[in-house]
């Protein structure tokens, strides 16, 4: 297909038609068009590492609810990004600020990583808490059932003590 297409550029290239694009920026366009495909798959595959990391660790609630966020910042991503490829004076802007679409791409993933660990750490801390108040739920109900046999005991020790008495 390459080959096909390097010859037909040659072809092209040698007898010009008026109106119609030159070899040059033509492949320059198929070689915009790659590096803006293959970012997008490198993405994809971030955004698959990002989701797993966010969620590691975390209980079944807490991790679906991780789940959804970093599948609603990936969508804002994805939405930046098309903006970023369809807005050309957006793009204008964006590539003076971090220099082509790989540098904007960066900033926008940066902004996402951010927002998740921050979410990620509030989770953690969450399930911190929570586990902390079950530990402590679990002290009390320990504490209260030795209460309750203490108590059971001493009204046991009374009783045969009374019975011994009455006996006597």
């Amino acid at each position: 297909e390459t080959q096909a297409a390097l010859s037909a550029a040659e072809k092209s290239q040698s007898s010009p038609s008026p109106g119609k694009e030159t070899v040059p920026t033509r492949l320059t366009a198929d070689q915009s068009e790659a590096a803006r495909l293959q970012s997008i798959q490198a993405a994809a595959q971030l955004w698959t590492s990002m989701h797993s990391s966010a969620c590691e660790g975390l209980n079944e609630s807490a991790s679906a609810k991780m789940r959804a966020f970093t599948e609603r910042l990936e969508s804002w991503y994805n939405e930046r990004m098309s903006k970023f490829d369809e807005d050309a004076s957006f793009r204008e802007v964006q590539e003076g600020k971090y220099g082509g679409r790989d540098g904007y791409s960066r900033s926008v993933i940066s902004v996402a990583e951010g927002k998740i660990s921050g979410a990620r750490s509030k989770a953690l801390d969450a399930a911190e808490k929570a586990e902390a108040e079950r530990l402590a739920a679990e002290e009390a109900e320990a504490a209260r059932l030795a209460a309750e046999e203490a108590e059971s005991a001493r009204l046991a020790a009374e009783e045969a003590a009374a019975a011994r008495l009455a006996a006597e």
